[in-house]
């Protein structure tokens, strides 16, 4: 994740969804809330286009602008708010968005390049997160490919690992951005449901037409999830949004 990408249409679907499943929009009873944790994987090695982050249009175009706010208008007007003074995490943080207080928390460390020191990195990420029902993970791009020179843009799959196949009973959200002539979406969705298949129980994948969350639930969290989500899908299907099981 990179300040530059702060507020960009990617960023509402991210919090929408991440809203959505919390029970923060639309709001349910606090008893029916769930609890975030999120992991930034912030990456400052990144290098971009100089265009790159600038996908912020959907919240100044007269046609979509009226759309986009009616599926979350707190929502629109925080990121709106960012992107017109300062774009970074801390002010995702700071605006109380996705919780308040202990019903979530983040972890911003930036990710280190060398694979001892990210160790290190997830232990203490996973410590900022203990507790919290649901858990996001969001890298640059999504859960590495076979081969890669540069980790820190992905999620290593022995990370989710450590945190499926513990005590800790949380749902986990991964952010999967679509690779380039790389099988299409089709293709890619299967790839990722290959590689959680270690993973107790069916991953669910909510889609737009550039990135994919990968969705798995706890045990005891499995029905409310799928019921939001497809809440959500129905919701949102006018934008972008589309739900697989």
């Amino acid at each position: 994740m990179q300040d530059r990408f702060v507020g960009d249409i990617g960023d509402f679907g991210k919090y929408g969804l991440l809203r959505a499943l919390t029970g923060i929009h639309p709001p349910l009873p606090p008893k029916d809330r769930l609890s975030l944790g999120v992991v930034w994987y912030r990456n400052e090695g990144a290098k971009g286009g100089p265009n790159e982050g600038q996908n912020v249009g959907y919240l100044f175009d007269p046609q979509s602008a009226p759309l986009f706010n009616g599926l979350d208008p707190d929502l629109f007007s925080c990121l709106k708010d960012i992107v017109c003074n300062k774009r970074n995490l801390e002010e995702i943080e700071a605006s109380n968005i996705l919780g308040t207080g202990e019903k979530v928390s983040f972890y911003k460390n930036c990710v280190p390049k060398e694979q001892n020191e990210r160790e290190e990195w997830f232990k203490n990420a996973l410590e900022h997160i203990k507790g919290k029902d649901v858990v996001f993970l969001d890298p640059d791009t999504g859960i590495v490919p076979k081969s890669s020179k540069d980790l820190r843009k992905y999620i290593c799959l022995s990370e989710a690992n450590k945190i499926v196949n513990s005590e800790r009973h949380q749902t986990i959200i991964a952010y999967q951005h679509y690779g380039r002539g790389q099988k299409g979406r089709e293709g890619q969705m299967q790839q990722w449901q290959v590689a959680t298949r270690q993973f107790s129980g069916s991953p669910r994948v909510l889609s737009t037409s550039q990135r994919a969350f990968i969705i798995l639930p706890a045990s005891d969290h499995v029905e409310r999830i799928d019921d939001r989500l497809r809440e959500l899908t129905r919701r949102w299907s006018e934008c972008f949004i589309q739900f697989a099981l």
